[in-house]
C-alpha cells in the first residue's frame, strides 16, 4: 500500500501500490489507471475546530441538483449513493480535525460494486489515519 500525507490539512490515508494519485488544489483523486472501474475524489475544506456543522444537511446541499438521493449517517459519515443517467455515484461527507472531507466515487453502473471493498479501506485508512 502506498501512503498519503496532507500535512496542511493534518491527514493520512492509504491506498493499493497499483493505483494512482493526483493532487490538484484542494482534490486529491486515487484511481487504477490500468484495470480501474471509477474515481475517489477528496475534496478538502478548511473550517477550524469552533464551527458546528450538521454533515446530513450539508450533503444534502451539496447534492440538491440530483433527482434522487437518500442520505444516511453511517458511523460518523454523512453518506449517499444513487445512480445518475449511467454513472453510479456514492459520497461521503465527515470532520476530521479542522477539516470537512468531500469524499466521492463514481463508476460506470455496469461496474458498480466491482471496487467497493477498496474504496472502504482506503476511507477506512483516513480515517485511522488521521492526524488531527
Amino acid at each position: 500500500m502506498k501512503s498519503y500525507t496532507d500535512d496542511k490539512f493534518g491527514f493520512v490515508f492509504l491506498y493499493p501500490d497499483n493505483w494512482t494519485r493526483e493532487k490538484e488544489d484542494n482534490v486529491i483523486s486515487v484511481y487504477d489507471a490500468e484495470n480501474g472501474f471509477g474515481a475517489l475524489q477528496f475534496s478538502i475544506y478548511y473550517v477550524g475546530n469552533e464551527v458546528q456543522i450538521d454533515l446530513r444537511v450539508e450533503l444534502e446541499d451539496f447534492l440538491q441538483d440530483y433527482d434522487s438521493f437518500k442520505i444516511e449517517m453511517i458511523d460518523g459519515f454523512a453518506y449517499s449513493k444513487f445512480r445518475d443517467g449511467e454513472i453510479a455515484w456514492q459520497y461521503w461527507f465527515f470532520r476530521r480535525g479542522n477539516s470537512l472531507v468531500l469524499a466521492s466515487y463514481n463508476c460506470e453502473i455496469n461496474d458498480r460494486g466491482k471496487e467497493d471493498k477498496i474504496i472502504k479501506n482506503i476511507l477506512d485508512s483516513f480515517v485511522q489515519n488521521s492526524i488531527n
